[in-house]
C-alpha cells in the first residue's frame, strides 16, 4: 500500500528548500546583501554604484563610494562601513549621516579614508540606510586592498 502524501506539506517543503537555496546563493560572491525588497514593498532600498566589484585599491589609498538610496518613508540615518572578509578591524574609516531629514531619494558620494592599521586583503564596503519607520536596507561591494 502506498503512503498518502499531503500535497500542501510537499508544496511547503519545496518552497522552504527553494527559499533557503535562494538566501544562501544571495550571501555568496561580491555582494553580501543582494536580496531585493519584495514587490510592492514600501521599505527603503540602496544600491552601491561605485566602486566596481573586485576593484583593487592600493594599501593606504582612499576609495570613493557612491550609492543610490530610495526611502519612501524618508531616510533618517545613512551609514557606510567596511570590514575584512575574514573579520577583524575595518579596512576604511566609516561614515554616518544622521541629518538626512525626511529625504526620500539620496545620492551618496563619499570618500572613505584608509583606516589606521589597514592591511592587504579582501574587504566589504557596506552602505546601510534606516528609514523614519525603522526599516533597514543594505547593499555591499567587495574590494581588494593590496
Amino acid at each position: 500500500m502506498r503512503p498518502v502524501i499531503d500535497r500542501s506539506k510537499r508544496r511547503r517543503a519545496v518552497f522552504t528548500v527553494f527559499a533557503s537555496l535562494t538566501v544562501l546563493a544571495a550571501c555568496a560572491g561580491e555582494n553580501i546583501f543582494s536580496l531585493a525588497a519584495g514587490v510592492g514593498s514600501v521599505g527603503p532600498s540602496v544600491s552601491v554604484t561605485a566602486p566596481a566589484a573586485s576593484l583593487v585599491i592600493a594599501l593606504g589609498d582612499s576609495v570613493l563610494v557612491k550609492a543610490d538610496v530610495n526611502a519612501p518613508a524618508g531616510a533618517s540615518v545613512l551609514q557606510v562601513t567596511s570590514s575584512y572578509t575574514t573579520g577583524g578591524s575595518a579596512a576604511f574609516v566609516g561614515f554616518t549621516d544622521a541629518a538626512l531629514g525626511s529625504a526620500t531619494v539620496v545620492e551618496v558620494s563619499e570618500w572613505l579614508q584608509a583606516s589606521v592599521g589597514q592591511v592587504a586583503g579582501s574587504a566589504y564596503i557596506v552602505v546601510q540606510v534606516t528609514d523614519l519607520a525603522g526599516a533597514v536596507a543594505k547593499d555591499s561591494v567587495k574590494v581588494t586592498v593590496n
